[in-house]
């Protein structure tokens, strides 16, 4: 993996800046130089973490409801959440992602920075030994400077380059100042403790500073261009206008982590890089003002023809219903029109029939105990004299 990543990743980057310092004379000026050249090659990934970003700004409202709406029912809230990314084509990660890749270029660039014996001049360790016993034998001092040791001796051999280079042929004159600081010094809170209030100590110690303030720029412009009126949404009661769509939580965070961090990194790490950090920030900062404009209207006219598409879904549906509540009521009125079969007469001898068992079935003053087919007579005998009836006057 370090092979793969100082092979393939940081001398690629030393090449391309050692020939960017060749064509401009100053380091820092080839530095944001740099800087414009990544984020020209970057431009199609960052269009994409900007869509994803303005996307996720878009249902954050959504977002929220949902939150609120499931709060006591997380694994709800976690389908209806994936199933609201679903709908409106959000990848929550896609954002994070893509604004992350400035940060393994700087990794890369500070790697350049770190050591330009190994990166830029590509000597051996042999060479940069040489090198290194010249200065302590000059009464140069690296003590403590393990991790930027090759810059420190970088610094010593722009000072004398005749003759280091007489020893080492391969050594490159670089001239690390810009604006008249050394960008190969690392810059310190307590500047003061130097003694002296020049611009050389000052200047350093503000490259910090316009670091953090840049990163906080760049991100509030992010934040203000994430944010647009849905021309498709319809006014509340209260409000007289569309409510903007609101950034979401990360966008939140990232509005004060970003400074923090580059403020960080303004004070550990080498001047120069400081300087490719405020130059990348004021370009994202452009680059943010000119993707937000152009994505706002591709976002607009997307709205504006999903919410076109929905009210024709909307009216086709009512026709159909109002087209089948028609045929149901024509329906309706067919079959009230018809007229119903005649029934049939019943014969003489049915409906005495009937009539005779319906008397039957009401025989003696308990007929819902006998039945209908209840007869006194059924198992008389038809020899013995007919008994006078309870009902007969004597």
């Amino acid at each position: 993996m370090s092979y793969l990543w100082q092979y393939v990743i940081v001398r690629p980057f030393g090449w391309v800046f050692l020939h960017l310092y060749y064509m401009c004379g100053n380091y820092g000026v080839a530095l944001i130089l740099f800087a414009v050249l990544a984020k020209l090659i970057l431009f199609a990934f960052q269009i994409k973490g900007k869509k994803s970003q303005m996307r996720m700004a878009m249902i954050n409202s959504k977002v929220k409801q949902l939150r609120k709406q499931y709060a006591h029912d997380q694994a709800r809230y976690s389908a209806e959440l994936q199933a609201l990314y679903k709908r409106e084509n959000v990848k929550p990660m896609a954002g994070c992602v893509w604004s992350i890749i400035p940060l393994p270029v700087m990794l890369a660039l500070y790697a350049v920075i770190r050591r330009p014996m190994t990166n830029l001049m590509h000597l051996t360790s042999s060479q940069i030994d040489v090198v290194r016993q010249l200065v302590l034998s000059t009464g140069g001092t690296i003590t403590g400077q393990s991790t930027y040791e090759e810059l420190v001796l970088a610094r010593y051999v722009s000072q004398d380059f005749d003759f280091y280079s007489s020893f080492v042929p391969q050594l490159i004159n670089f001239d690390f100042h810009f604006l008249g600081l050394d960008m190969s010094l690392i810059p310190q809170w307590k500047f003061w403790i130097y003694g002296s209030f020049s611009w050389q100590y000052i200047g350093l110690f503000l490259i910090p500073i316009l670091s953090a303030v840049t990163a906080y720029i760049s991100s509030r412009v992010a934040m203000k261009t994430n944010s647009f009126v849905d021309p498709t949404e319809k006014p509340s009661k209260k409000k007289k206008e569309p409510e903007k769509a609101s950034p979401d939580d990360a966008s939140k965070q990232m509005l004060w982590t970003m400074p923090i961090i580059s403020l960080w990194i303004g004070f550990v790490m080498p001047a120069g890089l400081g300087i490719y950090w405020i130059a990348n920030n004021l370009l994202m900062a452009l680059q943010e003002k000119i993707l937000g404009k152009r994505l706002q209207a591709k976002f607009i006219e997307e709205a504006k023809a999903r919410a076109a598409r929905e009210a024709a879904e909307a009216d086709r549906a009512r026709q159909l219903r109002a087209e089948r509540i028609a045929r149901r009521a024509e329906e309706l009125k067919q079959q009230k029109g018809k007229k119903k079969p005649p029934q049939k007469k019943k014969k003489p001898s049915e409906a005495g029939l009937s009539a005779s068992a319906s008397d039957k079935g009401r025989v003696g003053t308990r007929p819902y105990a006998r039945g209908r087919a209840y007869d006194p007579d059924r198992y008389a005998d038809p020899s013995a004299p007919e008994l006078p009836s309870d009902t007969e006057e004597p």
